[in-house]
């Protein structure tokens, strides 16, 4: 059995503001055993999953090889929370989606407050986007792979909050715009069943065998087309995606198709129990495995 991950203590930086995107109370702050990053501190939400959430996700996309922010579980005070190191080195950006594609698709609204209610806030729209941006279809197509990338990885943790400002560019200062990569993934807490405030409705869904249907009614923030009124799941965008547009799926499939199933749910049972249930586990493990059965069927 591998050992439980390690728990970091942070500092907070005073001078440094509240981070402003997304909803939970986060800030920046700096590591107390050796002063590096800065790191973004996210604290949960009462009575929710979302720090080991975050932790989770971040080592499944290692082991399938997808550029990601390192999490890690941390401390600030008496609370505990996740903390994201920036990944931004000096000189670089990062500009958001929709920032992105506020320029690229005629009246988008970048700013609207709910996120997660824009249809236009599509796969094709997406597409258009990088198209809009980058020159060369070798640099179009590396960045559609990046976001096929994210797509695989949402597909098999049923995260629901891939919404606009949840990916992104990094960009050089004065270089041209070939040079745009897609960021690294990013802000995972919506995802491995990490709402439910005790492990009843955990339990339940697995008593009733009802996995299926609760991974069909989770909504994710890209939607597949304007008409819809509603993101098709995380597995479902997948399905579609893959589909319609396989090709720029074969770097995350290759990928995928080097990991195995216990791969995937190796990073749960890491979690330290009084971070996490062993029945909260045995849910996150239950839905990534059949996330992965599925995903494996569809390519």
């Amino acid at each position: 059995m591998n050992p439980s991950y390690k728990i970091l203590s942070l500092n907070r930086n005073e001078d440094d503001p509240f981070e402003q995107m997304g909803s939970k109370d986060k800030f920046w702050g700096w590591l107390i055993d050796k002063p590096c990053g800065p790191w973004l501190f996210k604290r949960p939400r009462k009575n929710t999953g979302e720090h080991w959430a975050e932790k989770i996700a971040e080592q499944i996309a290692n082991r399938l090889g997808t550029r990601h922010a390192q999490v890690e579980l941390s401390t600030y005070s008496r609370d505990k929370g996740s903390a994201s190191k920036s990944f931004l080195p000096v000189g670089l950006k990062l500009v958001h989606g929709n920032q992105l594609m506020d320029l690229a698709i005629p009246d988008y609204d970048s700013f609207d407050c709910d996120i997660r209610q824009q249809s236009n806030h599509n796969s094709n729209n997406i597409w258009r986007t990088i198209d809009y941006w980058l020159r060369s279809e070798v640099a179009r197509t590396k960045a559609k792979n990046g976001i096929a990338e994210y797509l695989l990885l949402d597909a098999l943790i049923a995260n629901t909050d891939r919404h606009h400002e949840n990916w992104g560019f990094c960009l050089q200062a004065q270089t041209e715009f070939d040079n745009y990569n897609v960021a690294p993934t990013f802000d995972h807490a919506s995802s491995l069943g990490r709402e439910f405030h005790s492990d009843e409705g955990r339990l339940k869904i697995l008593a009733e065998k009802r996995l299926e249907s609760y991974v069909a009614r989770g909504h994710g923030g890209i939607y597949w087309s304007e008409t819809d009124r509603r993101g098709p799941s995380p597995l479902r965008l997948f399905e579609l995606a893959v589909g319609e547009y396989r090709d720029l799926f074969s770097t995350a499939i290759e990928k995928f198709e080097n990991v195995s199933r216990e791969d995937l749910i190796e990073p749960v049972d890491r979690i330290p129990d009084d971070w996490m249930s062993p029945k909260a586990k045995e849910f996150s493990s239950a839905l990534i495995e059949f996330n992965y059965e599925r995903v494996k069927k569809l390519i």
